[in-house]
């Protein structure tokens, strides 16, 4: 049996998408992400993983972080993480389709010209979580704190397990509980 330890990122992240949204997709996610922090599927999973209420807008940062100008994710995960995006845009209710249609076919999306996207909610939604830590590489690591709490690898330092949610605001406030 191999030991997380000695996978790769690709490998990790692989896991991770086949376990899904549970402690042990966290798990992997966070590992993969300590290894390479632009590997693709595991900023999919994360993103995917953080991807529901109350959790959407760090959902966000993820695809942001990942589709950021000097990112060093592929041109296909890229473009996998875009299309993530346009979709999300969508069930976030940043995006509406000229039809007006509440449900919409997977392959509606492929025509990105036949919606209407509101960029300026968009980016206050996003923009408050990154003006609170100051960049978006530290609202990134507030999603990677995010995924090593709910993995049960991080701890805070003097709250232990009884820390407020608005502690993931502040990373360095965490340990790494010892194996």
């Amino acid at each position: 049996m191999q030991r997380v330890a000695d996978l790769t990122a690709d490998q990790l992240a692989h896991r991770a998408s086949s376990t899904g949204r549970t402690q042990d997709g966290f798990r992997l996610v966070y590992e993969a992400l300590k290894k390479n922090p632009y590997q693709g599927e595991a900023l999919r999973c994360l993103a995917d993983f953080l991807n529901q209420r109350p959790t959407e807008q760090f959902s966000a940062i993820v695809l942001e972080y990942a589709l950021s100008p000097g990112s060093k994710i592929g041109d296909e995960d890229r473009q996998i993480l875009d299309n993530l995006k346009f979709r999300n845009l969508w069930t976030w209710g940043f995006s509406k389709h000229e039809s007006g249609a509440g449900q919409l076919s997977v392959g509606t999306f492929l025509e990105r010209g036949e919606f209407e996207i509101d960029e300026r909610a968009y980016q206050r939604f996003i923009q408050d979580l990154i003006q609170e830590v100051g960049t978006l590489k530290k609202a990134f690591k507030v999603c990677l704190t995010i995924a090593g709490i709910t993995a049960g690898f991080l701890r805070h330092k003097e709250y232990g397990g009884e820390a407020a949610s608005r502690e993931v605001m502040h990373p360095e406030r965490f340990d790494v509980l010892p194996d």
